[in-house]
């Protein structure tokens, strides 16, 4: 395989570079760079097949078949040595759409006929040949304010928790693990809170196991609203690396310490919008106190209104429950060039059992009495009105497009 290295933090196009790269460092590996070189010597010698051993060329025709994927990329990178931007970031993609152990019954298994989730990169959504690339300036605008420490002021910090899943460790049902690596993207608004609990649960569970692993620390930070990390922080570099090691799904032996699979989960704008006014108009929350003063009106659809017409004039930066999913992905792996596994909101029960969980424990439940105000106990899609749908629909395009790409149908399909 190959990747590109970026020079510069920026990802800047004319930085891109080639270099071969074997993820596990694997004898296979060793032999795909092999072959290109033994089958030029063979075609400049002009030797007919008939003066190979039958030997060697039986070992021939079974890595041609073995490595071809590996060899047809070859030609194509050594062409002219270097591919662009756009066509290294689709033939990656394709790639991302092959499960690399079709057979393993996991739902983390993306792109198998067992997986449940499918691959996103939010480096090449918000690059010059992706779909969110007119929407950098909100990238900046968003980094301006981490550098100054106003982002998401007085909000929950950014954290990404992670775990290593061995065969020894157990569930609270006793059935064992399979050995797996995954860290969590908490996109806000989308059952965040549950899955971090049940990671904390299984650190909980499985203390004893866990200690004897000591480079395992529970998460890492990425942003504090009370505490800035700057670039050249030591927390910062950390995360960075630790973000370096993300991959794909793959076999149980190919995990050691410094891989892991990210996973995040997703939901429809609107749907997610009305959870986050819910969310912000509940009393249980101090810092939507602002917000709540602001928009908590004697109806559904006048407060639904209120906040569509709040973010249009203010950002949706105001609160960390309205910022884009696919902006907070893009946070939180720091804009690298990182496969992350997305799962689609209604998986939340499946994903939560096969980490342990309890599927039908919600931490945070809208439905819940008391949770949210009631003029939004009960609101629903048809407390829109068609004007204010659509002009939520435009706020939140991003999220709409970056579902689109994914294959996930929207309220937003048919309005905008």
């Amino acid at each position: 395989m190959y990747h590109y290295s970026i020079q510069k933090k920026q990802q800047n196009a004319a930085s891109l570079k080639f270099r071969p790269y074997h993820p596990h460092n694997n004898k296979r590996g060793n032999l795909q760079s092999l072959i290109p070189l033994t089958i030029k010597r063979i075609i400049s010698r002009r030797s007919p097949i008939s003066q190979c051993s039958c030997v060697s060329f039986a070992v021939l025709i079974f890595f041609l078949a073995y490595n071809a994927p590996s060899l047809i990329l070859y030609r194509i990178v050594h062409s002219d040595e270097t591919m662009n931007e756009c066509e290294w970031q689709e033939y990656v993609q394709k790639q991302d759409r092959v499960s690399s152990d079709p057979s393993h019954d996991s739902i983390f298994n993306c792109h198998s006929s067992h997986g449940k989730c499918k691959y996103f990169r939010p480096s090449h959504f918000f690059s010059s040949c992706g779909r969110g690339k007119g929407m950098k300036n909100y990238l900046n605008e968003m980094e301006d304010m981490h550098q100054d420490a106003s982002l998401w002021a007085g909000m929950p910090p950014i954290i990404m928790p992670y775990l290593r899943l061995d065969t020894d460790m157990q569930m609270r049902s006793g059935k064992y693990f399979d050995r797996i690596n995954l860290s969590l993207i908490h996109v806000h608004k989308c059952a965040g809170t549950s899955l971090v609990v049940a990671f904390r649960d299984i650190v909980m569970n499985n203390k004893k196991q866990i200690e004897l692993k000591h480079d395992f620390k529970g998460m890492h930070t990425l942003y504090s609203p009370t505490r800035y990390q700057s670039w050249n922080s030591k927390g910062w570099n950390a995360t960075s690396d630790f973000l370096e090691g993300a991959v794909r799904y793959q076999k149980a032996h190919q995990w050691n310490d410094s891989n892991h699979m990210i996973v995040a989960m997703i939901r429809d704008p609107v749907e997610r919008f009305i959870s986050a006014v819910g969310h912000i108009s509940s009393e249980k929350f101090r810092s939507g106190q602002e917000l709540r003063n602001q928009c908590l009106k004697d109806s559904a659809s006048e407060t639904l209104q209120c906040f569509v017409r709040l973010l249009r004039t203010n950002g949706f930066w105001i609160d960390l429950h309205f910022t884009p999913m696919v902006f907070e992905l893009s946070f939180t792996t720091m804009g690298k060039d990182v496969p992350v596994a997305i799962f689609p909101f209604d998986q939340v029960p499946n994903v939560l059992s096969s980490i342990g969980g309890n599927p039908k424990k919600k931490k945070k439940d809208g439905r819940r009495p008391g949770y949210r105000s009631a003029v939004l106990m009960n609101v629903t899609m048809n407390d829109f009105r068609a004007d204010v749908l659509r002009e939520l629909c435009m706020i939140y395009r991003m999220d709409v497009w970056f579902l689109q790409d994914l294959e996930h149908s929207t309220h937003c399909d048919g309005v905008i």
